[in-house]
């Protein structure tokens, strides 16, 4: 008998077996589907019996920061955490496989029959977004700077006196042979002189340059006034005949008659018209009593074709500085001093030549009452001139600016100054500094008003 592969002789049995594992498995299958049925049954139920399922966990974390904004005073931060859980139950039941998948968004769950393995799977993603808010609080300081105009308009009421002030006027006449025609000229225009002194409280005393001691030095003292009062020397504005007793004064008599017989003197040639100013002042007491009044100014009006002691070198003649010394030291305020002169002009070598020609004795340069003039805001004018009229208006207004004045509270801002009246009537000015100079004078009781820009 031959032999036969033992794998023959086994076949039969085999086959016999794989019918009965396969019987065995499909009714296996059917009672693990009623098994875990009923284990979920027990599972939802919260049977306190239930047993556990041995699980495996792992768990992966990850933390992301991202700053989005780059700017340095606001931080964005975002914390992202992810856990994931993976657990792992073993089914004792070796026939089939459930995998159930488990999401925070969405729940899959599928159920997968293999040989032998059995995973539940639940993926749990938490994501956690976490903003930290840095709240900078900025605080703006605005601060509105409203830029003033950095000046102010002033406007200031004045109104026009009976009487704009008081000046006293002591005229200061060279009395030698050489300037008799210009006494004659000087008396011819006078009242010129008193147009431009309206509504001014004056008074004027005339005495002379000769100061020495011969018969017609009289030192500073006051002449009569010729065709007055017996005594009278000061003539006033309440003069009905002020012209006609100034002409008849101004012209000396000694002047005309110097010359003619040994029995006609003249006046001293060494005229000394400061140095006769100021002994009238120290006459303010005696002969001079009254001229010389409180709260009036004093105005010097010196006519001379000679200067101090003849030509200003001679004997030590007086200074214009020692003439305004001496009148502070009597009268430290409350006065004002100003000098005036009808004279040969420094540098006016026509008029110079003029007078030479005409006189013997060589005449000058009126130098000393120059400077005082310029030294208290005078006037000097020529000598030479046919017509004083226009010499006697410049020294009229001369002298009433100095009191036809308006002092300002601030120094006005060029050209912002407006000038008006009440009644309106034509007004002429000029300012310097805080004073306002009236060159005519508004009849008496007019308002003046005055308007002007000044630095705040």
């Amino acid at each position: 008998m031959s032999a036969r592969p033992k794998f023959f002789s086994i076949l039969p049995g085999l086959l016999l077996s794989t019918t009965f594992i396969l019987s065995s498995c499909s009714d296996k299958t059917y009672r693990f589907e009623k098994m875990d049925s009923a284990f979920k049954s027990e599972e939802d139920s919260g049977d306190d019996d239930f047993i556990p399922r041995p699980t495996t966990t792992t768990t992966t974390s990850s933390t992301t920061t991202t700053t989005l904004d780059p700017v340095p005073d606001t931080t964005t931060t975002t914390t992202t955490s992810s856990t994931t859980t993976t657990t792992l139950v073993e089914i004792p039941v070796p026939t089939t496989t459930t995998t159930t998948t488990t999401s925070t968004t969405t729940t899959t769950t599928s159920t997968t029959t293999t040989t032998t393995t059995t995973s539940t799977t639940t993926s749990t993603t938490t994501t956690t977004s976490t903003t930290t808010t840095t709240t900078t609080t900025t605080t703006t300081t605005s601060t509105t700077t409203t830029t003033l105009d950095p000046y102010q308009t002033v406007q200031e009421d004045f109104q026009q006196p009976e009487v704009a002030g008081k000046v006293d006027i002591l005229v200061v006449v060279d009395n030698a042979l050489s300037t008799v025609d210009n006494q004659r000229l000087f008396a011819a225009r006078f009242s010129t002189l008193l147009e431009h002194l309206s509504y001014i409280d004056w008074q004027i005393g005339i005495t002379t340059t000769d100061v020495s001691e011969g018969p017609f030095g009289v030192k500073g003292s006051l002449v009569p006034l010729v065709g007055g009062v017996r005594g009278e020397k000061i003539l006033t504005r309440n003069h009905t005949n002020a012209v006609r007793l100034f002409q008849n004064t101004i012209v000396r008599q000694e002047t005309l008659d110097c010359g003619y017989s040994p029995m006609n003197p003249c006046a001293s040639p060494w005229v000394q018209p400061l140095k006769a100013s100021m002994m009238a002042m120290d006459k303010r007491n005696s002969d001079n009593r009254g001229f010389f009044r409180a709260g009036a100014d004093l105005a010097v009006i010196v006519l001379s074709n000679k200067d101090e002691m003849r030509n200003g070198q001679n004997f030590n003649p007086t200074q214009p500085e020692a003439v305004i010394s001496h009148f502070q030291s009597i009268w430290p305020a409350g006065k004002k001093l100003a000098g005036y002169g009808i004279v040969i002009v420094p540098g006016d070598g026509l008029c110079m030549a003029e007078q030479a020609r005409k006189w013997k004795y060589d005449p000058s340069f009126g130098t000393f009452v120059t400077r005082l003039s310029q030294m208290t805001d005078g006037e000097v004018v020529s000598l030479c001139e046919t017509d004083y009229g226009q010499n006697l208006a410049k020294i009229g207004n001369g002298i009433r600016e100095k009191l036809a004045k308006l002092e300002l509270k601030a120094i006005p801002e060029p050209g912002s100054i407006v000038v008006t009246t009440d009644p309106h009537q034509p007004l002429r000015w000029r300012i310097e500094g805080k004073t306002l100079y009236l060159e005519n004078l508004p009849a008496p009781g007019t308002k003046i008003y005055v308007s002007y820009r000044t630095k705040r």
